[in-house]
């Protein structure tokens, strides 16, 4: 077992300013990570969850569901963007969502250019991997190149996975009554948990 497994989890910059649940849900993710647990977000339902069940991660579902950040996200992103890219955005860029923030990796996909724009940005914060997305199932090179990709994120997950967490760690997941963010979603496990208001 290395260091790196328990190694201490420091808080966002801005923590003491949250409310109560909010500093809670921090705390419960911090633990799970601390314990050598890895976290991995996504911002696509067309992700391949079973990737990262597979890779002994966890995945949590980390589109932005609140107007909250935007000013945050806005002095970085043009203001003519979406809500759901600004959101998104604001929740890393501000550091106020606990699965974003701990994330050790963050899977997005090319569904709009918007979004491919804010990844590019959103990788200087966090590592991130983009899935490029087939147009149709018809044609065979699509469905290769979509085999290609999901081979491709595997290789991802696996670059670290034994850096960041030990085969025989099976921690369970954090047990967060509610966060700024969408539903968690566990290794063999329907658990979801419901979002912020």
């Amino acid at each position: 077992m290395g260091d790196h497994m328990y190694q201490e989890q420091p808080l966002p910059r801005t923590f003491e300013e949250f409310n109560e649940q909010r500093r809670a849900s921090f705390i419960r993710v911090k633990d799970y990570k601390q314990a050598g647990n890895r976290l991995v977000g996504y911002l696509c339902s067309y992700t391949p969850l079973e990737i990262i069940d597979a890779a002994g991660a966890s995945s949590v579902a980390l589109c932005g569901t609140s107007d909250e950040v935007i000013p945050e996200a806005e002095k970085v992103l043009p203001a003519n963007l979406c809500p759901l890219i600004k959101s998104t955005y604001g929740f890393a860029y501000s550091q106020k969502c606990p699965f974003t923030y701990f994330s050790d990796l963050i899977i997005g996909e090319t569904t709009c250019d918007g979004k491919k724009k804010m990844f590019e940005l959103l990788g200087e914060l966090k590592p991130v991997h983009v899935l490029h997305l087939p147009q149709s199932r018809e044609r065979a090179y699509e469905r290769a190149g979509w085999r290609e990709e999901c081979r491709l994120l595997k290789e991802r997950l696996e670059e670290n996975s034994t850096e960041s967490r030990s085969p025989t760690t099976t921690s369970a997941p954090p047990p967060v009554a509610a966060t700024a963010c969408a539903p968690l979603r566990f290794p063999c496990s329907s658990s979801k948990l419901p979002s912020l208001p």
